[in-house]
């Protein structure tokens, strides 16, 4: 049994395509990459792995009698030949020598056609097998990937889920006793960055970060480790908020000062309302 799969790999060897650095791999030996199945024997029962890999490649099988079968080498092609060839060189069997061979081949999406013969016997010039072995007929699936296992939850998107989610990316606002200074909030997972436009031109960046409590009646917002400009830590601010077709509505009750508990802005001061939109940018 061993020597019938011998006799069956015989022509079935390591690719060397020709691959270099100023030559990269095309054509069908590009599309041969990988790795590929198939039965031999008298009676296909035998399975056989290929695996091809750049220019390398190597064959694997086990007779039923438990007998493991290494043929690896290189081989040439000719694609523009009909049909088209395969010349294997180098040919070790299980880490010996073993004589050069002569094959044909046809490649045709996942299926890899090889029909070649013993050591010594003329190169094919049909895929036809015949009962005296001078040509054997060997047919290989391409090994599909395991499924890919269900994506884990992606932890950044979860995170960002429910309000959080809504508020992602810029928000505009005008602040101010007048109403006349364009405030930018900018959020980027629970990350926030506010950015003020003085009327005079001067800009004033602030950044810290969001807590959010939507189960609130109404809805509670905790703006955390804020910067002032100059560095120092920024006081609590807590807040209340809710959306309003596309608008995003936000009361805060001020540096150090207690939550409000309705929208509804103050005479001389906090609480502050501020109506954001969504930037079009």
């Amino acid at each position: 049994m061993t020597r019938v799969l011998v006799a069956s790999l015989a022509f079935i060897v390591a690719p060397a395509f020709g691959q270099d650095k100023e030559n990269p791999l095309s054509g069908d030996i590009a599309k041969a990459q990988g790795k590929w199945t198939a039965k031999a024997g008298p009676n296909m029962d035998i399975p056989i792995e290929m695996e091809l890999t750049g220019t390398k490649a190597i064959i694997h099988a086990t007779t039923p009698d438990g007998v493991d079968v290494e043929i690896s080498g290189e081989f040439q092609l000719d694609e523009k030949a009909t049909p088209k060839k395969l010349d294997f060189l180098k040919r070790k069997l299980n880490g010996e020598d073993f004589p050069d061979g002569e094959a044909i081949y046809k490649l045709e999406g996942d299926t890899l056609t090889i029909c070649g013969g013993n050591p010594g016997a003329p190169r094919p010039t049909e895929f036809k097998a015949n009962e005296e072995g001078q040509a054997m007929l060997i047919v290989f699936k391409r090994t599909k990937g395991p499924d890919k296992p269900a994506a884990a939850p992606d932890q950044a998107k979860v995170a960002i889920e429910g309000d959080l989610g809504k508020l992602q990316g810029d928000w505009k606002g005008m602040v101010g006793p007048q109403r006349n200074v364009p405030l930018t909030i900018t959020f980027k997972d629970k990350a926030v960055s506010f950015k003020l436009v003085s009327p005079e031109g001067q800009e004033f960046v602030m950044e810290g970060a969001v807590k959010l409590d939507e189960s609130a009646n109404p809805k509670t917002i905790d703006w955390l480790d804020f910067k002032t400009p100059n560095g120092d830590d920024a006081p609590p601010n807590k807040g209340i908020y809710k959306f309003e077709n596309d608008k995003w509505v936000v009361c805060n009750g001020g540096p150090n000062n207690p939550r409000p508990t309705e929208f509804k802005q103050g005479e001389n001061g906090p609480p502050n309302i501020i109506e954001f939109e969504r930037s079009k940018k």
